[in-house]
């Protein structure tokens, strides 16, 4: 299927989800993502704090702690971090951190190498989520962050991954 079909089809499927969220769409919620912009919003200014407060307990960390974290204390300390990449580095220390930043750089170059819009749009979403909520902080969300890794990762190779690979990420995550 060439590409001009398969984005004609995606608007197709596309245009009821987006006349829906249109059509729906208030002042309320308007205002709600509009406020996501706003760095005078309290709870900006609270994730902001978060943040900071984070990477202050992440550069105060002792050796092995900075390199294999600290699971579960800024969760006690604070209650979370509102970001997924800074949780990654405080729970699970540079090495998870980088487990999963290595996964989402491989799955950019990827899309880059393949000329994938899809694949390109699909790890910028996940940047951004893991960003602004707590995405990965659940088991649920890091099993299906990994699986959707694996899928992307096979359509490359067109082979599938081992269960004992799988099994051995997941345990990792």
């Amino acid at each position: 299927m060439n590409s001009l079909r398969k984005s004609f089809i995606y608007a197709i499927l596309l245009a009821p989800v987006a006349y829906f969220l249109w059509a729906s769409m208030d002042a309320s919620r308007a205002l709600f993502i509009l406020n996501m912009l706003d760095f005078s919003n309290d709870q900006n200014v609270a994730r902001v704090y978060f943040w900071l407060s984070g990477l202050s307990y992440y550069l105060s960390y002792g050796p092995i702690d900075f390199l294999f974290g600290n699971q579960g204390f800024i969760l006690m300390r604070e209650g979370g971090t509102e970001n997924d990449f800074l949780r990654l580095l405080l729970d699970c220390g540079l090495v998870g951190f980088l487990l999963y930043g290595g996964a989402i750089l491989m799955l950019i170059a990827r899309a880059v190498k393949l000329k994938d819009f899809e694949g390109l749009l699909s790890a910028s979403l996940i940047i951004v989520l893991m960003n602004l909520f707590p995405f990965v902080q659940s088991l649920s969300s890091a099993l299906l962050f990994w699986i959707y890794f694996f899928s992307k990762m096979e359509q490359i190779t067109g082979q599938k991954p081992s269960k004992a690979k799988l099994l051995q990420f997941t345990a990792q995550s």
